[in-house]
């Protein structure tokens, strides 16, 4: 039940962490980034649509060690539920450990698959026909809605996949410590033209 780490040198020590058998276990570069837009027009409305996507990219999701650690007193996750109690039972979170750091060592077990595609911008506007704007001596009134962040569809754990991506600070690339998501947000307005 304890949790394995693999020998990459050799030296044959298996079983716990050994600082020599460190390695590169990921990249935070994508294997490729992608995008989509789309203008929709029927009639006086418009919708204007951007996804977009990174394929390949890993995240070490730093904020699993504190929830699923099992060290000193923080809360846990619930999925520390799920970890090893009995022989024979397969889990991929290991026992519980008294007095042990061994849980929360940094490992493959909290790297994750950051793909992602989401739905970046979304506006549906309206513009007033040309009647309407000579009753009103305009040249051009357009009401929009836009929304930022509406969906996202990704297989990461975390809050956001889109965290630290382009951080300037480069140890710090590619690790989530609980970064607040991008907020998702409507916009109203109006366009108007004398």
């Amino acid at each position: 039940g304890a949790a394995q780490y693999a020998d990459t040198n050799g030296n044959g020590v298996t079983g716990s962490a050994d600082p020599s058998d460190r390695t590169f276990i990921g990249s935070a570069q994508p294997k490729f980034i992608y995008g989509m837009t789309n203008n929709l027009t029927y009639g006086n409305w418009n919708l204007n649509i951007f996804f977009q996507g990174v394929q390949g990219s890993q995240l070490f999701n730093a904020t699993r060690i504190d929830l699923e650690g099992m060290f000193d007193s923080k809360n846990q996750s619930t999925a520390v539920l799920d970890r090893w109690t009995t022989p024979g039972q397969i889990t991929n979170i290991p026992k519980a450990l008294r007095s042990s750091s061994e849980n929360s060592l940094t490992s493959s077990r909290f790297v994750e698959d950051a793909s992602y595609l989401r739905l970046k911008t979304a506006t549906l506007s309206y513009s007033f026909g040309q009647s309407v704007l000579e009753k009103l001596r305009m040249s051009k009134i357009t009401v929009f809605a836009t929304g930022y962040n509406l969906l996202t569809f990704t297989n990461y754990s975390g809050l956001d996949p889109e965290v630290n991506v382009s951080s300037a600070n480069g140890p710090n690339m590619g690790v989530d410590f609980g970064t607040y998501p991008q907020s998702r947000s409507i916009l109203f307005g109006v366009n108007v033209g004398f």
